[in-house]
């Protein structure tokens, strides 16, 4: 009888004193967004000092009024009037500036689009604007007028303003002292991710007289791999 009292006892203790009851819950780490129940961050410690690549999820593009996108190529055609998208997971981590580096394909299908053979992508030209994504897209299933296969985009070519931020864009050129010419774009952030919580997107569409070939994450063509460089993003955290 003393033993069950003493448990009873034991047990109201909580209720007694009003704390509260502790469950083992185990940290799990799964490549998602972090949630507040449970869920360990799935980011390193931070370094602010440190650059940090992450990881590429989709990468689609698709020329101006085209009925399919391009999910599974191995380059994207950056042509006038042509449109890239391009998303990163975050890894968790709290993202103070980004830098996207795309390379353009020394050697491809895609650097002459009207011929039928390999050529050799010699130069590139024209300067592209990039913008922030506000929305996700399916890579695979997306064209010129839907997101994924059902949900239209808010503008023709993801060019809504529910599908771009238009005050982030950005007018870039290629960086010419690279041995492969790069474009690069860099972007800092305030505060918290716009938008895709967990992953961030990128918009790029080609300016007046824009023409060139960047490797996709299919990373072959023409039988070319060494060379082939597919989208990078790397962050600073905070």
């Amino acid at each position: 009888m003393r033993a069950l009292v003493a448990l009873t006892l034991l047990s109201g203790c909580h209720a007694l004193f009003g704390l509260d009851e502790v469950e083992d819950i185990k940290p799990k780490r799964d490549g998602g967004v972090d949630d507040a129940d449970g869920d360990a961050p799935d980011a390193a410690p931070c370094d602010p000092n440190v650059d940090i690549p992450v990881p590429l999820l989709a990468d689609t593009w698709f020329p101006d009024l085209a009925t399919t996108a391009k999910g599974s190529d191995a380059v994207m055609q950056g042509l006038a009037g042509g449109h890239m998208l391009i998303a990163f997971r975050t890894q968790g981590y709290e993202v103070a500036s980004a830098t996207l580096t795309l390379t353009m394909a020394t050697r491809s299908f895609a650097c002459m689009p009207q011929m039928s053979f390999c050529t050799q992508c010699a130069s590139a030209s024209g300067d592209y604007d990039v913008y922030l994504s506000r929305t996700d897209w399916d890579e695979l299933t997306a064209t010129y007028d839907l997101r994924n296969a059902t949900t239209m985009w808010n503008g023709p070519g993801a060019t809504g303003g529910q599908d771009r931020d238009v005050s982030s864009k950005q007018t870039v050129t290629f960086d010419s002292t690279a041995t492969v010419p790069q474009l690069l774009y860099t972007r800092s952030f305030l505060g918290p991710l716009p938008f895709t919580p967990g992953r961030i997107g990128f918009h790029i569409e080609g300016a007046a007289g824009a023409q060139a070939a960047f490797w996709a994450k299919g990373g072959v063509s023409c039988g070319v791999v060494a060379a082939a460089v597919p989208p990078q993003l790397t962050i600073r955290c905070r």
